[in-house]
């Protein structure tokens, strides 16, 4: 293990979590970001809804805007720095997951982990939201049902942020690729990009959405993708082509990949139901 690593898991094991005597918490949920204005006062706003401060836990990975100090203003987390010379490298973020998984499961029954742009949504009547499907959930861990939310620049305006998202994207399309297992109360093995995880059952459950909003909007992607590009990688990323869609500078390969990526995918619109829940 590098002492970049080493380093990683010092400040992993110091990660101060109040907890409530001998007994564990219900759940926690952790998350890393990089500069992520938009995203993550979004993230915070829906899962604010449903966990304490003391139980969000935000590892900040080198961010060099004021993302992370405005939320603070705004919402309460807990918030772990991180200093790793590459902006991505997805076998790190795979070792910063397992070990914080690890080291959150000793303080609580369940631990999610998401994306910054991932959104877990409960969809049924049978619980009251995400923390109620929580509280009745008794298996070892949950697989999700995935869809891409899109932005169809045809027929919907540009995002605006401070505005519900469901109140102004009405487009998504059905893919397996975010059958994502992000919920768990045993240590999982993820798989390079977190979309599998190694010796799993299925355990997906039809009432459990993850709607990823890497497509929340097409020029607001596109800069991104373009910003993205510029950061370091590293070089088993660069080689292994991990992470490609992060690093799209031609307009007509970004569209492309936009609207046509994965191959084969139906857009359709989102159900009536869970848009006027507003829920985020």
């Amino acid at each position: 293990m590098n002492e970049h690593y080493l380093e990683t898991k010092r400040t992993i094991d110091a990660i101060d979590v109040k907890n409530i005597g001998n007994l564990k918490k219900k759940c926690a949920i952790f998350v890393m970001v990089q500069n992520e204005e938009i995203f993550l006062p979004l993230w915070l706003r829906y899962y604010s809804k449903y966990f304490d401060g003391d139980d969000i836990f935000v590892f900040d990975h080198r961010s060099t805007d004021s993302s992370v100090k405005d939320s603070l203003n705004s919402f309460q987390f807990q918030t772990i720095r991180l200093d790793y010379p590459y902006s991505f490298d997805h076998q790190w973020f795979q070792f910063v997951a397992e070990n914080t998984q690890k080291k959150l499961l000793e303080f609580y029954e369940y631990v999610i982990f998401t994306d910054i742009d991932e959104i877990l949504f409960v969809n049924s009547r049978n619980y009251n939201g995400l923390d109620d499907y929580i509280h009745k959930l008794d298996l070892e861990y949950v697989r999700c049902v995935g869809y891409d939310l899109i932005h169809m620049k045809d027929k919907e305006k540009i995002f605006k942020t401070g505005k519900p998202v469901l109140s102004q994207r009405k487009y998504w399309y059905r893919t397996i690729l975010y059958d994502k297992t992000l919920l768990s109360r045993c240590p999982l093995n993820w798989k390079i990009g977190f979309h599998g995880v190694t010796k799993e059952n299925s355990n997906q459950d039809p009432d459990l959405l993850l709607i990823h909003l890497h497509k929340l909007d097409f020029d607001m992607c596109r800069k991104k993708s373009f910003e993205r590009s510029k950061l370091p990688w590293s070089e088993s990323d660069v080689q292994k082509n991990w992470g490609w869609q992060n690093r799209i500078t031609d307009f007509e390969k970004f569209t492309e990949y936009f609207y046509n990526w994965p191959s084969g995918i139906e857009i359709t619109k989102i159900p009536r139901g869970i848009r006027k829940s507003r829920q985020f």
